[in-house]
């Protein structure tokens, strides 16, 4: 059961993978444990730290298991790249 599709973006450090969907995010966090970090800003406080959103990056382990698991569809691109 795919609970969310995933982005990968390319870039100079490496590879980054990336969840938009926000019910997906909840889904992987609430039922399979995988947290995952929020490292995008909220758009009235571009510069605050305390308090995250949209996307969740993943580690590259929590990415090979939830492949294995088939817990996360795979799409090439970003929606939100400029």
């Amino acid at each position: 059961d795919v609970l969310a599709d995933v982005f990968w973006e390319e870039s100079a450090q490496g590879s980054v993978c990336l969840v938009w969907d926000a019910d997906g995010i909840m889904r992987l966090r609430k039922e399979k444990r995988i947290l995952g970090n929020m490292i995008g800003s909220l758009p009235g406080h571009p510069s605050q730290n305390t308090q995250l959103a949209l996307p969740l990056s993943l580690l590259p382990e929590e990415v090979t298991l939830c492949v294995e698991r088939i817990w996360l569809g795979r799409l090439d691109s970003s929606p939100y790249r400029e």
